[in-house]
């Protein structure tokens, strides 16, 4: 996966919940400097910590998975998009808690 490419897809998810940096860091209780960080390359977001944020937001293990795949890059812009209509569809319906929504649906 290339250098950016998990702070990118955080960037995109976090879009299609439909928050902004501040929003998504107190759901994830991080704070939205690290968020903006990671989100513009600045910070390397891990592997690991990018599962952990994924999981914290009740995306299953099998979507997750394919989003951190090398096949998902963003020199492939097509399955990007398609990943990030359907996060816009199916996140969108994701209540404040995460707790609610049943974490392997995705």
């Amino acid at each position: 996966m290339k250098k950016h490419a998990t702070g990118n897809l955080l960037g995109l998810i976090r879009s299609a919940m439909g928050l902004s940096q501040d929003s998504f860091a107190d759901k994830l209780h991080m704070s939205k400097s690290i968020i903006s960080r990671y989100e513009s390359g600045d910070r390397r977001l891990t592997k690991e910590k990018f599962e952990f944020i994924c999981h914290k937001l009740g995306l299953s293990k099998k979507l997750t998975a394919l989003l951190i795949a090398d096949t998902v890059s963003m020199k492939n812009k097509d399955i990007a998009r398609e990943l990030g209509l359907m996060l816009l569809t199916r996140l969108s319906s994701i209540s404040d808690t995460s707790e609610n929504y049943p974490s392997e649906q995705i």
